[in-house]
């Protein structure tokens, strides 16, 4: 699908790197066009507060971010949009859990 020169297209390929207890590291393909950076949001399910980081786009074909201090064995909704000025794409969207504590031996 190609985008109109004024649209942006938005990140592909969200995936999850590395889960852990209370964090996650996601990759993603850059979009296309000209942006200047990422604005990744994200929450729990069943969460009315959202978390908001900004990411520069990576000068290689994928950018990456970790998020921190999340609670352990939770789904957490998270979308990233593609910034240029005031623009921005629709998000690249995806759910993702953390692990859990590891059981007491």
């Amino acid at each position: 699908m190609k985008t109109l020169p004024h649209e942006i297209d938005a990140p592909r390929n969200l995936h999850v790197v590395t889960p852990g207890d209370s964090r996650l590291e996601l990759e993603w393909e850059n979009s296309q066009a000209d942006i200047d950076r990422y604005r990744v949001v994200y929450s729990t399910l069943a969460g009315r507060k959202y978390h908001e980081l900004i990411v520069p786009k990576s000068t290689g074909p994928t950018s990456k971010v970790t998020m921190t201090d999340l609670l352990p064995g939770t789904e957490y909704g998270i979308g990233i949009s593609a910034i240029k000025e005031a623009k921005q794409s629709v998000p690249a969207t995806m759910n993702a859990r953390t692990g859990k504590y590891p059981a007491p031996s």
